[in-house]
């Protein structure tokens, strides 16, 4: 939760989502905590693969 205050509060709310996850990777990654960004996953709904 720390990182996640730290990198919302320092830039504020107004940037695009990515921002916010490629600044929680840095501090992850300076804090050696081992980390996957966003990737694409298969949802199927009432038998349709919605795209991603």
């Amino acid at each position: 939760m720390k990182i996640f205050y730290k990198v919302y509060n320092k830039p504020g709310c107004s940037f695009p989502e990515k921002v916010y996850e490629d600044a929680m990777m840095l501090e992850f990654k300076r804090e050696n905590i081992p980390a996957i960004p966003q990737y694409a996953i298969s949802v199927l709904i009432s038998e349709n693969l919605c795209p991603n």
